[in-house]
């Protein structure tokens, strides 16, 4: 549309720019170019925010991630940080299968580094971005696409899918187990998996659940 083609030509080089000078400092952020950009999200095109949000702000994110993980972090502090984070994103944006995408990547990092399973590696320095090329049709289109061929190696994989598919919450608890079996988070419930079965944890006692009653429940 016209409107469209207004925004992409003389809007979305403005937001661009303000992404790609963005800092992502967990010390000290300073969120009000954040506040600036996101303001624009129901007035630009969705598929011209989801590609900067892809091209400019999740590799920075991901990177500052990647280094925290690697200097024995304080586990809570992270996840709040990760939290937070995804608190500023609106709805709209949070749904778009390629955000989901990025947010699961980090959810992953974390998993991992707390369960002592893998250590993170090192992931590239985002390259410098003078001139964005975005194809917010390919980007759109992705978004929109089903994703019901996703591989699901684990039942633990298939509730952490689970979780990302109704916007939940799915993390281990730091230093917190049953049984020798992680605790984890899930939207707001403490839950714990044992041989394919979820168990809840509810007026003092583990119960065993159904993983669709368990959404529903921790809704």
């Amino acid at each position: 549309s016209t409107w469209d083609g207004f925004m992409n030509t003389y809007i979305v080089p403005k937001l661009v720019t303000t992404m790609q000078q963005f800092i992502i400092d967990p010390r000290q952020q300073v969120l009000d170019p954040w506040h600036w950009f996101i303001s624009w999200y129901d007035v630009v095109p969705l598929a011209s925010m989801i590609a900067i949000l892809e091209k400019t702000f999740f590799p920075k994110w991901l990177q500052v991630l990647n280094v925290w993980l690697n200097t024995n972090p304080n586990y809570q502090e992270i996840q709040r940080w990760y939290s937070g984070w995804r608190s500023l994103l609106p709805l709209a944006i949070i749904n778009h299968t390629v955000i989901k995408e990025k947010l699961t990547e980090g959810l992953v990092m974390i998993d991992r580094r707390i369960s002592g399973s893998v250590n993170v590696q090192s992931t590239p320095q985002p390259p410098p971005l003078p001139n964005v090329n975005i194809n917010y049709e390919a980007i759109y289109n992705r978004g929109v696409a089903t994703t019901s061929s996703t591989v699901v190696s684990s039942f633990k994989d298939l509730v952490e899918k689970k979780a990302s598919d109704h916007n939940l919450l799915f993390l281990p608890i730091t230093n917190r187990t049953f049984e020798g079996k992680q605790v984890y988070q899930f939207g707001n419930a403490n839950i714990y998996i044992d041989k394919n079965v979820i168990f809840v944890y509810e007026n003092n006692q583990w119960i065993p659940l159904r993983l669709n009653d368990l959404i529903h429940r921790a809704v």
